[in-house]
C-alpha cells in the first residue's frame, strides 16, 4: 500500500505516469523497465527509511536534547519548532534526491531527473507531516510540552 501512494504521488508530481514514460522510450523498453522497477523496489524503500529514521532523530533531539539542555523556555518557542521542521525537511529532501540520482546514473539517456526532483518533493511533504505527528506524541514526555502548540 506504501509503494503505490508513493508511486503513485511522485507520477504527479513528475507530471508523467509511468505507461506514458515507457510510451516514449519504447525503443528502449528494457532499460527504461529497469529505471522504473530501481524506483519501485529500491529508492521507495531507502527513501522511507530514510525519512522515518532522521526524522525520528532530529525530532528526538529538538524534544529531549535541545529542550532539556536550556530548561525552562529555551526552544519553546514556534520559531524554533518551525527551524527544526524545516531543517528535517530540507535534510532528507537533498539526502533523498542525491541517492536517487546517483542510483538512477545509469539511465542518464531517459531523463530520470524528474522523478528523482518529484521523489525528493514527496519526501519533503512526508517528512513534515511525520514531524508533524512525532511532535504531537514527543511533546507529551517533554519539557517542551506547549512546542508547536
Amino acid at each position: 500500500m506504501w509503494n503505490s501512494i508513493y508511486d503513485n504521488f511522485v507520477q504527479m508530481l513528475a507530471g508523467l505516469r509511468w505507461s506514458a514514460f515507457l510510451a516514449q522510450n519504447n525503443n528502449n523498453i528494457a532499460q527504461a523497465t529497469r529505471m522504473r522497477n530501481v524506483f519501485r523496489n529500491d529508492l521507495y524503500a531507502i527513501s522511507g527509511l530514510v525519512i522515518i529514521t532522521v526524522t525520528i532523530c532530529i525530532a528526538a533531539a529538538y524534544y529531549f536534547i535541545l529542550n532539556c539542555r536550556g530548561g525552562a523556555g529555551y526552544a519553546f518557542r514556534v520559531k524554533f519548532w518551525f527551524t527544526a521542521l524545516l531543517a528535517n525537511s530540507l535534510l532528507i529532501s537533498a539526502s533523498v534526491l542525491f541517492i536517487s540520482v546517483s542510483m538512477t546514473k545509469a539511465y542518464s539517456s531517459l531523463n530520470p531527473f524528474k522523478y528523482c526532483l518529484s521523489l525528493g518533493i514527496s519526501n519533503l511533504i512526508y517528512s513534515a507531516l511525520l514531524f508533524f505527528v512525532l511532535s504531537l506524541i514527543f511533546k507529551k514526555y517533554s519539557v517542551a510540552s506547549t512546542t508547536p502548540f
